[in-house]
């Protein structure tokens, strides 16, 4: 992305992890160029918020040529900028340490294999959350935290109304 910075427009093409790659390049430099993205990856939340066809990289070229642009909400949380999710917590590594081999054999099963083979039995845990709402504080627990605009993360539809291009963030 730094190096496609040239003012036209920069493509990536994979799934919704390429998406949160580019867009840490973004935050290194001043954005000169369009960025737009053809999904090819497992789950693609990042396009499906856009309502666009998931795995069909010529449309997808057809829309980036014939298409609007729209802007894409993206924030910083620890100084990590994402425009997607964020998340903590029990089950959010499976995404990252599911083989590519087992992804592309069962698309979306592929990840429910991997958290059933490793993950799902292990100790969940458990973190005391501080937080504040329009001026009130509460403590809680959880054992999964996410940041998020989409209306699903990890192919899991989450919020219905929740819209990528919208200036807010839902919390998990």
């Amino acid at each position: 992305v730094r190096k496609a910075n040239d003012g036209y427009l920069t493509i990536t093409m994979g799934g919704d992890g390429t998406v949160g790659e580019a867009l840490k390049g973004y935050k290194e430099i001043e954005q000169k160029s369009y960025y737009s993205h053809i999904s090819t990856g497992t789950t693609n939340d990042v396009v499906a918020n856009f309502g666009l066809l998931k795995k069909d990289p010529v449309k997808s070229a057809e829309l980036i040529l014939n298409g609007i642009p729209h802007e894409m909400d993206a924030i910083s949380v620890n100084n990590e900028s994402f425009a997607y999710v964020s998340c903590f917590g029990f089950l959010t590594n499976v995404p990252y340490d599911t083989k590519l081999s087992l992804k592309k054999r069962f698309g979306k099963f592929g990840y429910v294999i991997r958290a059933f083979s490793h993950d799902l039995f292990k100790k969940r845990p458990n973190y005391k959350i501080r937080y504040t709402i329009d001026g009130v504080k509460a403590d809680t627990s959880c054992i999964l935290g996410a940041v998020s605009n989409s209306q699903a993360f990890g192919g899991v539809n989450i919020y219905n109304d929740a819209r990528i291009d919208d200036g807010v963030f839902e919390v998990l």
